[in-house]
């Protein structure tokens, strides 16, 4: 994610005619850097992302530090709402999904599909609670299935059913399980923002996930079927001791993707409100924010 929002923001830049060098030197000073709360990179301009309902005191005593010098971004009004909690302000840019909307491809089988990568922290993404909804679902039923795209480093999913596409290498391009999909899914409760669901709509594809976080950003009622986040501690790594992130009930997950099968109508009537939602968060209004936000 962080090196997509840095081409997207050197994009916006360049859009508003400024020229653009792209660094990976911490050592060096920058107008904008795209980093974790605990960044220490000399910059004007920090965009981070939080996915947690807390942060730990060495962050929080950095961002208020770097709140003196430099202005700082977030992506989503929860991670606004987490940051602010300790006094500090930050401001909202929305980031861009840019993809042409895919026909949707004919309802046999009916195809639920999901895009990840966990890198390591299986607990955060929770990909097996999209394999345990699924089978739970649909036991005897046939003309359905579930495709789960996950990179070669992701803890291995656990299933013998035949209707489950686990896809573990790299692609070049997801663009065909888009295409294949009707359905996007998702059991993440810790989303900064959520380019997986985002570029689902961009491609004309309506969501199944939680209402948390990040995708709230651009889902609505419209595109998505939401499930309740229940609030568990935050798992170990990275995110130890700061707080709580959402996890579904695999129950109701199931009950809403058979809900979704059952209801072939409502999925074209969302799979087209997926495109026209997409259309408000896509460069151009990303650049309108920059420009409005950097002060440019």
């Amino acid at each position: 994610s962080f090196g997509r929002v840095t081409h997207s923001l050197a994009a916006c830049f360049r859009r508003l005619g400024y020229s653009v060098t792209i660094g990976e030197d911490r050592k060096a000073e920058y107008f904008a850097a795209i980093d974790g709360p605990s960044s220490v990179v000399k910059t004007k301009h920090l965009i981070t992302f939080w996915e947690t309902t807390e942060l730990h005191p060495p962050d929080i005593a950095c961002l208020k530090m770097q709140a003196r010098s430099r202005k700082i971004h977030v992506t989503c009004k929860q991670a606004a709402d987490v940051i602010g909690q300790y006094g500090i302000k930050t401001s909202k840019i929305p980031l861009a999904s840019e993809y042409t909307p895919c026909v949707l491809a004919p309802m046999k089988p009916f195809t639920f599909y999901t895009i990840y990568q966990d890198a390591g922290y299986w607990e955060r993404k929770r990909a097996q609670d999209v394999v345990d909804a699924f089978e739970l679902a649909f036991p005897k039923v046939f003309d359905v299935r579930l495709i789960a795209k996950q990179n070669p480093n992701c803890k291995e999913l656990i299933t013998f059913d035949k209707r489950i596409e686990v896809i573990r290498q790299s692609l070049q391009s997801v663009k065909h399980i888009h295409e294949t999909g009707h359905v996007f899914v998702s059991a993440c409760g810790a989303e900064g923002w959520g380019y997986p669901h985002h570029d689902a709509i961009a491609h004309g594809r309506p969501v199944i996930c939680q209402r948390i976080g990040g995708p709230l950003e651009f889902l609505d009622a419209t595109c998505a079927w939401f499930v309740k986040p229940y609030m568990h501690k935050a798992p170990k790594g990275i995110y130890s001791g700061m707080g709580k992130i959402g996890r579904v009930n695999v129950n109701e997950l199931a009950a809403k993707m058979r809900y979704v099968y059952d209801n072939r109508a409502e999925v074209m009537e969302k799979s087209t409100a997926a495109f026209i939602r997409a259309r408000n968060f896509t460069l151009d209004q990303m650049t309108v924010s920059v420009k409005k936000d950097f002060g440019l």
